[in-house]
């Protein structure tokens, strides 16, 4: 696949399909302390504050998939490192340290 083709292909992907596609590819690089993350940000409808969120997956034992939602509408706190995290899931794997997250 060439550069164009490859774009084509992600621009095509759904948001939950794209991130477990990086992330899956990402995981020998972001082994170490130093990791390359997707985020994604809004704006909170109560109060306008803007938000970012890291794009988290679902622990390996889900029964969800990305292939089963397309969007990641879940967000929670990690109770650990403390970073919003966001995922197609009601539970999810802080991207940062690896901490079991629940959404809602």
């Amino acid at each position: 696949m060439n550069e164009p083709e490859i774009k084509t292909f992600l621009s095509s992907l759904s948001d939950s399909k794209l991130v477990e596609l990086i992330y899956e590819s990402l995981k020998e690089r972001n082994s170490g302390n130093s990791k390359l993350l997707i985020a994604e940000t809004y704006f909170s409808a109560n109060n306008g504050d803007a938000h970012i969120a890291l794009a988290a997956l679902p622990p390996c034992d889900s029964p969800i998939s990305s292939d089963d939602r397309p969007d990641l509408i879940n967000n929670g706190v990690c109770s650990i490192c403390s970073v919003e995290v966001t995922a197609i899931s009601k539970d999810a794997v802080c991207p940062v340290c690896q901490n079991k997250v629940g959404l809602t």
